[in-house]
């Protein structure tokens, strides 16, 4: 039975597992509520006014969606805002019990695929509704429903589609019912007509997938949702109605036997209908473009991945530019010459000898520009990439930006200047959410945006001090991007994005409201960059339906076009030394950098694609949809302790001794500062049973946490060992105090706490028990590219007196880590000791799974084994070692450990095992889970030859 329950437990807590993606949030900050007829909203004050702008939206959003999805949420959704990378994002976890949207409060920058929007409040709300409309749809087969009641997440049977399905359709609805979002923007017109052109569009298994190339990981929102339109324009839009009717029936069927039932064919073979379409929409578009004249300019360098604006020192000599790759770690700013590369003398020598011993043979023919060497190069620190390099004008220093922890695991980009020249760094600004910057003519002061809860405006920052003074603000609806100072230093351009269309502004720097000098009703205009002689900027425009570069005369507002590409031409840098322009143009690889001289350019009037080749061309709504019903906005309350949810879970663990199981009654709130759990556990004779009531407040920092408990153990009942003097019948309570602090690979962790206690022993052996204990944690790391290494120091220590008897404790751990891609190692090992005079049940235990009812540092003597019986090693000395690596999921390790004083008697262990860990999950409303299941293979006395399997599930409040 115990094994049975077990099991339950380790599948409850995969199926927790599996859907999650990373949440966090603050739950230390002053937070307050507003209720609406259908919505509980939670923020902190901070962000009080975004919200309320969310809040006076979401009531006349909700019956639009609701009507356009077809279904609605049966209870009400929890919205939480909060900021803690000051990133463009939000979330929506469409749990049937507890649906749940996280909002972070900042603008997408012009150039997104975000970014073609009438209001990203707006956008934001219809994508993450329109996810929790969808996702909610309850199952109407008997058997399915009831699943979905104990099942620990309670989610409908659309949870199971595919991942396009579920991002495209939020992206569809998104488009259908604001007339702009992503399907009508030019971006995802020229990602998906670059890709067919150049034979690379998804297949239909890479559509669903969230990394690997270049746009993979949004191809689910892009390609899904034109995928989905294109299904729609064939059977109209009811016949989407009808697939999650289908696919939600009495009658079970998987997502292609509910798709076939609609649509007449499997979804693979539908796509490729699809993509035979959109490729030759996108083959007419590159014809249509081809006969007005392509101009594309001068490769200067073939690039992948998403690369950074491009920066060109004072005097011309030097690029700049952010280069990246499919992670964080590959992100790097590197500085090149701007003159080309010289012919590589050892490649003209190998071509020679290849000649000599074949003189038939063909050398392979140089298409692309050579690689240039980068003269400096700057890396990711603590995990945290540099972006937005700008030259100062003594051209030895660049102006970049690099998000920065702020405490509690936020971020916040500051400002920094980098010395190429001698690779130092110094940093400006501390918590000022800078975006985007570009320094002042005379290098004291830079025009920076500034995104801070919710609102992007543009500042001046002193780069002496970092002082900051604000030049123009941004609103709701009023976004600030991508500021650059004129030649003179008297004005500074930027895009401005009002009343859904970025538009180009000037502003004085002396003071004044930003003039309009180009909105052009085609389409948006953002990227401005002054000219050499500040008379023009030369600026993206998509006028046509394509992002092309432009040159804009300040005066009149004029835009002649400077490019004509099949792709997307952006970032305009200006080299104002030849009046050379240098820009970013995107292929299905990445985007590449470019070169045009404006004089040479000659492309003509903007060429324009008609609508009727979407989605290798913007769509263009039918109709401009109204704008959503405004509504009042309730008055806010205190959050308090917020509304409480409760998850009932199994937890236990099983070994060589047997097992234990149980279960957590765990209550928590949405934002997730108090957690209340109850846990209990019964077991085979000789192991762990009884109970905890813990609580934890994360309303201050550091955190605390009570608990009290009571254990039964009788190890005298393993028949394996003697163990006098380790039974015990124990109640008592604790209080720890916890507090971290994280900057990317970075970790720092301190805990402290004291409990106190009833030991009863037997045999009249029984007292008290008082103790206090602490822990320091502590891990950094470094990645370079797909090579990474880390270490971990764990500080541990207890003292106090156990029936009678004065003790201490101590033990140190050390790690080191290093790997290539997915293949590394790990090593760490484990010293501790007890003092002379430590009663028995103080030493050192080594054997069996972790405490699975109590804090850890309440039993700190325990040392998890699972693979060894309980008590298979015990004694004052400890020391062990480990040596793991990683095969996909998998982790083979070899263990050895002892207490002999003199280190002559070791247990050692070869095996393999699979850790999962998650933490709290405030939106499931449940705790951090562990869960550890594994195969071990005893090499020495006592186990030698012996298999042992071993699993364990559970949780920390």
């Amino acid at each position: 039975m115990i094994r049975r329950l077990l099991l339950t437990a380790a599948l409850a807590a995969l199926a927790l597992v599996s859907p999650l993606h990373a949440q966090s949030t603050r739950p230390w900050l002053e937070w307050r509520s507003i209720r609406t007829e259908h919505f509980d909203v939670h923020y902190p004050t901070e962000l009080e006014a975004w919200t309320r702008d969310v809040v006076s939206r979401l009531e006349g959003i909700q019956p639009v969606v609701a009507a356009s999805v077809g279904s609605a949420p049966e209870r009400r959704v929890t919205v939480v805002v909060d900021n803690p990378a000051g990133e463009a994002n939000g979330s929506a976890y469409s749990f049937l019990r507890t649906p749940y949207i996280l909002l972070y409060p900042t603008p997408p920058e012009a150039r997104s695929v975000l970014g073609h929007t009438r209001s990203f409040v707006e956008q934001l709300l219809v994508h993450e509704f329109a996810h929790i409309a969808h996702l909610s749809r309850p199952s109407r087969n008997p058997f399915t429903r009831f699943m979905s009641i104990i099942d620990p997440r309670g989610v409908g049977p659309l949870t199971g589609a595919p991942r396009w399905v579920k991002e495209g359709y939020a992206t569809y609805v998104e488009g259908r019912l604001t007339g702009s979002g992503r399907p009508h923007g030019v971006a995802r017109a020229a990602v998906l007509r670059q890709w067919a052109i150049e034979g690379r569009l998804p297949s239909y298994a890479q559509m669903s997938a969230e990394s690997g190339s270049y746009q993979a990981g949004g191809m689910a929102y892009l390609a899904g949702s034109a995928f989905l339109e294109w299904l729609a324009e064939r059977r109209g839009d009811e016949s989407l109605t009808q697939l999650w009717r289908r696919m939600s029936a009495r009658q079970g069927r998987s997502f292609d036997q509910a798709f076939a039932g609609v649509y007449g064919g499997t979804p693979q073979e539908m796509y490729g209908f699809f993509t035979v379409d959109v490729t030759a929409h996108a083959l007419e578009a590159r014809r249509r473009l081809a006969e007005a004249g392509l101009v594309v300019g001068d490769t200067v360098q073939r690039l992948t991945w998403g690369t950074g604006d491009p920066a060109v020192s004072p005097d011309g000599q030097h690029l700049a530019v952010t280069l990246r790759g499919p992670s964080a770690a590959f992100s790097r700013i590197v500085v090149w010459r701007t003159e080309a590369p010289a012919a590589d003398s050892a490649e003209e020598a190998e071509r020679r000898r290849l000649l000599e011993r074949d003189p038939e043979d063909v050398p392979p023919v140089p298409v692309r520009p050579r690689p240039r060497a980068a003269l400096a190069t700057l890396r990711p620190a603590d995990g945290l990439p540099y972006e937005g390099a700008r030259f100062l004008p003594g051209g030895d220093e660049l102006l970049v930006v690099r998000s920065a922890p702020i405490g509690g695991g936020a971020t916040r980009p500051d400002l920094f200047v980098w010395n190429w020249r001698r690779n130092t760094i110094r940093r400006v600004t501390r918590g000022a959410s800078i975006r985007a910057a570009d320094p002042a003519p005379d290098g004291r002061r830079a025009v920076a945006v500034q995104c801070r809860d919710g609102f992007c405006g543009l500042v001046m920052v002193s780069l002496r001090d970092g002082a900051l003074t604000p030049l123009a603000p941004g609103g709701v609806d009023v976004v600030y991007d991508r500021p650059r100072f004129s030649p003179d230093g008297s004005t500074v351009a930027a895009a401005m994005q009002e009343g859904g269309r970025w538009k180009l502004v000037v502003v004085d720097t002396a003071g004044g409201p930003p003039r309009v000098v180009h909105d052009d009703a085609r389409g948006s205009a953002f990227d401005p960059v002054f000219t050499a002689d500040g008379q023009g900027l030369v600026a993206v425009s998509e006028a046509g339906g394509i992002a092309n570069l432009a040159r804009v005369d300040v005066r009149t507002g004029e835009a002649t076009p400077l490019t004509r590409v099949t792709g997307a031409a952006t970032a305009p840098e200006v080299d104002r030394r030849t009046g050379e322009v240098y820009f970013l143009s995107l292929h299905a690889g990445g985007q590449s950098l470019h070169r045009i001289h404006p004089d040479s350019a000659r492309p003509g009037p903007f060429a324009a694609l008609p609508a009727a080749l979407a989605p290798a061309a913007p769509r263009v709504a039918a109709a401009a949809p109204d704008t959503f019903p405004r509504g009042p906005v309730p008055a806010s309350r205190a959050y308090g302790l917020g509304p409480r949810w409760t998850r009932v879970l199994p937890l236990g663990a099983a070994y060589a001794d047997g097992g234990s199981a149980g279960f957590i009654v765990y209550n928590a709130d949405p934002v997730g500062r108090l957690a209340v759990a109850a846990q209990g556990a019964w077991g085979d004779p000789g192991l762990e049973r009884g109970g905890s009531l813990a609580a934890v407040w994360r309303g201050m920092r550091p955190a605390l946490a009570a608990e009290a408990f009571y254990l039964a153990h009788e190890p005298s009942r393993l028949a394996a060992y003697d163990l006098t003097g380790r039974d015990a019948r124990y109640a008592g309570a604790a209080l720890t105090a916890r507090n971290q602090w994280s900057a990317g690979r970075r970790v720092q962790e301190w805990r402290l706490g004291a409990s106190a206690g009833r030991l009863d022993m037997g045999e009249g052996e029984d007292g008290s028990r008082v103790f206090g204990f602490g822990r320091y944690y502590a891990t950094d790391g470094r990645r370079v590219g797909a090579a990474y290494s880390a270490g971990v120091l764990t500080l541990s220590g207890a003292a106090g007196e156990t029936v009678g008897e004065r003790w201490g404790r101590g033990m140190v751990t050390t790690a080191f880590g290093a790997g290539w891609g997915g293949l590394g190692l790990r090593a760490e090992a484990t010293l501790g000791r007890v003092s002379t005079a430590a009663p028995v049940w103080e030493q050192w235990t080594v054997g069996g799974p972790a405490p699975l009812l109590v804090d850890e540092g309440v039993l700190g003597q325990r040392v998890a084994m699972p693979a060894l019986r309980w008590g298979a090693l015990e004694g004052p000395d400890l020391l062990t070692y480990r040596v793991s690596t990683s095969v996909g999921f998998l982790t083979p390790y070899f263990w050895g450990g002892t207490t002999d004083p003199s280190y002559d008697r070791w247990l050692r262990v070869a095996g393999v095992e699979l850790l999962t860990t998650v933490p709290a999950f405030r939106a499931a409303g449940s705790p951090a889970i562990r869960m550890l299941a594994g195969l071990a293979y005893g090499l020495d006395a006592g186990y030698e030859n012996d298999v042992t399997a071993y699993l364990s599930v559970s949780y920390v409040p």
